[in-house]
C-alpha cells in the first residue's frame, strides 16, 4: 500500500499529524515510488512558495447593479414607479364596491302558509 496524495502534501507542508508521522516515515524508508512522489510534491510546494505577485492586482469590473443604484436619475425613477404603483392600488381599492353587503338585522319566523319567512333590512322574504 502506498501513501495517498493528501498524506504526501501534508508531509511536504509540515502539516502531518504527529501520530501519523512515524508510519509515513517508515513507509518512505522502504518505498522508492512514494519517495519519488514526495520529491515531486516538495518541488511543487517550493515553486509555489517562490512565486511573488508583481504590480497591482487586476481590478474587477463594477457590477451593473451598483451602477444603477448610484445613478440619481434611475433612483428617482424607481421611487416614482413605486409611489405610482402604491397610489393606484389604494385608489382602485377605494373605488371598488364592497364584495358583499351584510345586513344589519335579520328576523326569521315561520308562518303557516310558508316554509320560511324572513325580514332582511325591512324587506320581507318568503320561501315556500
Amino acid at each position: 500500500m502506498h501513501l495517498d496524495a493528501d498524506q504526501l502534501l501534508k508531509l511536504s507542508l509540515d502539516l502531518l499529524e504527529a501520530d501519523e508521522l512515524p508510519a509515513v516515515q517508515a513507509h518512505l524508508a522502504s518505498c522508492p515510488e512514494c519517495r519519488s512522489k514526495l520529491a515531486q510534491w516538495d518541488g511543487d510546494v517550493k515553486l509555489l512558495g517562490s512565486l511573488r505577485v508583481s504590480g497591482d492586482p487586476i481590478p474587477m469590473p463594477r457590477r451593473r447593479a451598483v451602477w444603477i443604484i448610484e445613478s440619481p436619475f434611475l433612483r428617482a425613477a424607481a421611487v416614482l414607479i413605486i409611489v405610482i404603483g402604491i397610489g393606484s392600488l389604494s385608489v382602485s381599492s377605494t373605488l371598488r364596491p364592497p364584495a358583499h353587503v351584510i345586513p344589519d338585522t335579520v328576523a326569521v319566523r315561520p308562518l303557516p302558509d310558508s316554509v320560511l319567512h324572513a325580514v332582511i333590512d325591512g324587506t320581507e322574504v318568503r320561501l315556500f
